[in-house]
This record gives structure tokens, C-alpha cells and sequence, in this order.
């Protein structure tokens, strides 16, 4: 089977989704279970950063699909722990006739611990992406692995000060003679 994982560097990955936004469309992310132990996924809005909704899966046993309804610009994010990474080996797309209402969403529809790898017939009937083959992806729809860095940058607040550290030293007091020159001292212990 293949996968995507992170590398040795990091705990987590990301995708990018470009989706409809008159429409949801319904994305599974198969997440295979070996080797995977508390794998936290994230859903951001890209438009304006702010996180929709996060689930924790604390053991994944033979994989699990995890299933929502999505439009718009979203951000799904993938984080393992310290020891285990996470790991993702397919996106599977399907049409819903539920409307988006013009804005990005994300909504969980449930987590599939039963199909296991027999996702034809189940999910992606209008489009997929398994790795270790080519990615089809449904019209309308574009899909961007990330880089990296996975956390959404963080916006400085309108109105807020700046604060920084000064880089160069600046002492507006002379120092004495002595200080520059080496100076012996005797310690006499009793």
C-alpha cells in the first residue's frame, strides 16, 4: 500500500482543497492503521484562517475513512504524535445535492472503520486520489499538497503594537578602566 507521510523533520502534512461552493461535496480521507496512533486532523478556512473543526482519532485498528461535507477553500490538516506518524494513502470524492449556501464549510458526516480497502462501489465515485496511481479529480475541484509548514499563519491584530528587541548593545555609560583590563583575585580559605 502506499501512503503519504511526513518527513523525519516534522508530524504533520496538508491539503489544500479548491471545491464548489453552491454545493457540498462529500471527501473521505482513508487513513490506514498501521504504524498510526492519535492522528489529529484539522479543517481551515483559507479564506479568512479560521479553524471549522478538529478530530482526534486516538487509534485508527485496520484504518479508518474519515468522511465530511466541504466547500469552498479548505485546509485539512494531518498531525501525528512525537513517535507515530500520520498517514494518509487516499481522497475520495462524491457529489452531494446538500447546498453550501456560497461559503466555505466543513461538516463531519462520520468515521468508517468497516470498508477498510474496499472503498470502489463506497467511496469515490466521482473522483479520487490514491496514491501510487493518478489522481482523478471531479471538474470544479483542484487539490494542492502543502508544504511543511501546516499551521495556518497567524494574522497580528489591527491596532496592536509591535514590540522588538534591540539587535545591537548600547550601554550610554562608559565603562571604568578596570573593567577592561584582566583583574587577579586571591581567595584564601579557611
Amino acid at each position: 500500500m502506499h501512503f503519504w507521510e511526513p518527513d523525519e523533520n516534522n508530524i504533520g502534512f496538508g491539503i489544500d482543497l479548491n471545491l464548489p461552493t453552491d454545493k457540498t461535496t462529500q471527501v473521505a480521507f482513508y487513513l490506514p492503521g498501521f504504524d498510526s496512533w492519535r492522528t489529529e486532523v484539522e479543517f481551515w478556512d483559507l479564506n479568512t484562517n479560521a479553524l471549522f473543526t478538529s478530530k482526534t482519532l486516538e487509534k485508527l485498528w485496520d484504518g479508518c475513512y474519515l468522511v465530511y461535507e466541504l466547500s469552498g477553500n479548505i485546509r485539512v490538516t494531518f498531525k501525528g504524535n512525537w513517535w507515530y506518524n500520520v498517514k494518509l494513502a487516499g481522497v475520495f470524492f462524491d457529489k452531494t445535492s446538500n447546498p453550501a449556501n456560497g461559503t466555505s464549510s466543513a461538516f463531519q458526516v462520520k468515521e468508517d472503520f468497516d470498508t477498510r480497502g474496499n472503498w470502489k462501489g463506497v467511496y469515490g465515485k466521482d473522483g479520487c486520489w490514491v496514491f501510487g496511481s493518478d489522481a482523478k479529480f471531479p471538474a470544479g475541484i483542484t487539490v494542492r499538497a502543502t508544504d511543511n509548514n501546516v499551521i495556518i499563519p497567524l494574522k497580528w491584530p489591527e491596532g496592536v503594537r509591535h514590540f522588538r528587541t534591540v539587535k545591537t548593545r548600547f550601554c550610554p555609560i562608559t565603562a571604568p578602566e578596570w573593567v577592561s583590563r584582566p583583574t587577579m583575585f586571591r581567595l584564601l580559605l579557611m
